[in-house]
């Protein structure tokens, strides 16, 4: 859902490849087999740039090795994607979420030089930055606001993330979904869709009756099917 990599803090994206490698050899396995689609956040708006995604995603040098290998070769990060369910034909926005902050998308520079050289070092002292989601709760509730105006405009759902607070619709509400936060040591929070409905997961690590440490799917909410979310029509 966008802001994989924090490319607001850290430039130089070599840095981020060699502190998770074995996140990129897991996303690697989806791409070589035509699984994985990137998308696009502020906080890694860079890949807007076709060479600067062709300078860093394409191929590293392995030192290790001492050769340059293929990382995601040719790949064409989006800013949104539209999912279409093939029984109905009906539609699914997905994207980062950004797009409905001012201060993340058209002043996305201001607030990147502003983190990288002012706020992160705040962080050290107890400082929030004002200008993110994740962090200021009027800010959150005003673009999840944006969000409920733009699916009642397009009579569309929308899944998107932003603003790591995970999301659900309870039964009256808007078709609006929020992968959540993947960045928490509790765990990582996601969106699923599988044969037609749609529900929120949970992924943590934690200790079986044994004592041996296990990765753990819970389901939190859902499963709902799709077409409950296409009843405006």
């Amino acid at each position: 859902m966008g802001d994989g990599d924090e490319l607001w803090e850290y430039k130089n994206f070599s840095v981020i490849r060699l502190a998770h490698t074995d996140v990129f050899t897991a996303m690697k396995k989806f791409y070589d087999s035509g699984r994985f689609i990137m998308l696009y956040g502020n906080h890694n708006i860079y890949l807007k740039s076709k060479h600067f995604v062709k300078s860093n995603y394409y191929q590293f040098y392995d030192y290790y090795n001492q050769k340059t290998v293929d990382l995601f070769k040719g790949i064409k990060p989006k800013e949104a994607l539209v999912l279409k369910y093939k029984e109905n034909g009906q539609k699914i926005f997905v994207l980062h979420g950004h797009q409905g902050d001012f201060m993340n998308d058209q002043l996305w520079f201001v607030s990147m030089l502003l983190l990288r050289y002012f706020w992160r070092y705040l962080h050290l002292v107890g400082f929030d930055n004002p200008t993110s989601p994740a962090r200021n709760l009027f800010k959150r509730h005003k673009i999840e606001r944006i969000y409920d105006q733009w699916i009642k405009k397009k009579k569309v759902m929308l899944i998107c993330g932003h603003t790591h607070r995970p999301k659900f619709p309870k039964a009256d509400d808007l078709p609006y979904f929020n992968t959540g936060c993947c960045t928490r040591t509790r765990g990582i929070s996601g969106i699923e869709i599988i044969n037609g409905e749609i529900l929120m997961v949970d992924w943590r690590i934690a200790a079986d009756e044994e004592g041996g440490l296990k990765v753990l799917r819970t389901v939190v909410r859902g499963p709902e099917p799709i077409e409950k979310y296409n009843s405006w029509k």
